[in-house]
């Protein structure tokens, strides 16, 4: 009886893998992205010349993407992050906005177990980001609006942890470092560079041969 009961529970277990893992089989298509919101403020608190006071941004990033399954549990895709940000300066009038457009390639490796796994992923992508803003124009003596480009190229490397409602969709949370690099076409001042630490909420769709 018991050695029944161990048969039964390993075939099951056998079958349960299966079908956690199928999702991840060589030439399967992988379709999805993830969304993430971000708010923050900048307050000046010693003395100083600005007149800028506290500055208020509400960010904004969705981020689509389409991978291959070159291997079991290792995919390449391409990914099309787009991002927008508003920034509120609380002493004056204008409001900054800025809009990101970027492409480029995605690597990711799968750590399944039941029906989850857990995964690394890289990706870096080159893009525009266009600004809108004002300035003061010593011309007329009043703040003028203006428009500027910026070339961008971005590294993020993350972790992240997928689960599997089935075998066709998942749910994903990623936790990454990010680094930007600015290239300033139209602005006056220097090129800069950020890092950032981001979570993000995703899903994923995957589209494999029907089987049989």
């Amino acid at each position: 009886m018991k050695r029944s009961i161990t048969y039964f529970l390993f075939f099951a277990l056998v079958c349960f893998a299966q079908n956690s893992y199928s999702q991840l089989q060589k030439g399967n298509i992988l379709l999805g992205g993830s969304i993430g919101l971000g708010n923050s403020e900048y307050k000046i608190l010693s003395s100083s010349p600005s007149n800028f006071g506290t500055q208020k941004t509400f960010s904004f990033n969705f981020n689509p993407e389409i991978s291959y399954l070159l291997f079991e549990r290792l995919s390449l895709g391409i990914v099309f992050p787009l991002s927008y940000s508003r920034t509120k300066f609380s002493d004056i009038d204008p409001t900054s906005k800025s809009t990101t457009y970027a492409v480029g390639p995605k690597l990711r490796y799968y750590f399944p177990f039941a029906n989850w796994a857990v995964f690394p992923e890289v990706h870096y992508t080159l893009g525009r980001q266009m600004h809108k803003f004002s300035n003061y124009s010593f011309t007329s003596g009043s703040l003028e609006d203006q428009k500027a480009t910026t070339k961008t190229n971005n590294l993020k490397v993350g972790v992240g942890l997928a689960y599997f409602i089935n075998r066709h969709v998942g749910i994903e949370g990623v936790f990454s470092y990010q680094k930007n690099e600015f290239d300033n076409e139209d602005f006056f001042g220097p090129d800069t560079e950020t890092t950032s630490i981001n979570f993000n909420i995703g899903l994923q769709v995957y589209l494999g041969k029907k089987e049989e």
